[in-house]
């Protein structure tokens, strides 16, 4: 089942960023890198319960017996900044990219031991109509690139429909220097 989170789900996705989250401290080991690599990762977060129950409105989750399985998260700004962006492959991609309304998924997150069930793609369908039911055209992402690669999340993005669009310049972000990801669109209207 999939539903819209509410302020006492703060512990089951935390639970789950945290079983996910990258181990900055370990990107030096080369087996670890492969590891994440391959099976995907999220960045380390530290959203409070508070932040979190002012904007559990953002995130879908994936529920079974009562057990809390993924979430996807949705926002409504950019997280790039025009002065970050490096490159753009598709220049046309741009103005939808800082048009407002502006849709982004800030996350998708799935128990390792609840992958490979399509629960991932069961909580893309579900923002994809939640953006959708606001009209918004274009439903943007964004994977890590360097100084690890989010393989497994591009995959996931272009068996998902999304494109490359942009990628953008190499900053300083949750302490990870040389830090740069890509930005991936998918059209919905």
């Amino acid at each position: 089942m999939i539903r819209r989170a509410e302020a006492q789900d703060f512990g089951a996705v935390s639970r789950i960023r945290e079983s996910l989250a990258l181990d900055i401290g370990r990107l030096s080991n080369a087996i670890y890198r492969l590891q994440i690599q391959r099976s995907g990762f999220l960045l380390p977060d530290d959203t409070s319960e508070e932040e979190f129950a002012s904007t559990s409105d953002s995130y879908e989750l994936a529920e079974q017996d009562n057990k809390v399985l993924g979430y996807v998260r949705l926002v409504n700004e950019q997280d790039i900044s025009e002065h970050e962006v490096a490159y753009w492959y598709k220049p046309e991609m741009k103005a939808a990219y800082y048009a407002d309304p502006h849709a982004y998924v800030a996350g998708i997150g799935v128990l390792p031991e609840s992958k490979g069930q399509g629960i991932a793609a069961e909580l893309l369908k579900a923002a994809e109509r939640r953006v959708r039911a606001q009209e918004i055209p274009w439903l943007f992402s964004e994977i890590v690139a360097s100084p690890v690669t989010n393989i497994a999340s591009m995959i996931f993005h272009e068996k998902n429909g999304f494109q490359r669009v942009a990628i953008g310049r190499p900053r300083e972000v949750v302490g990870i220097r040389g830090f740069y990801e890509i930005l991936y669109a998918k059209q919905l209207a």
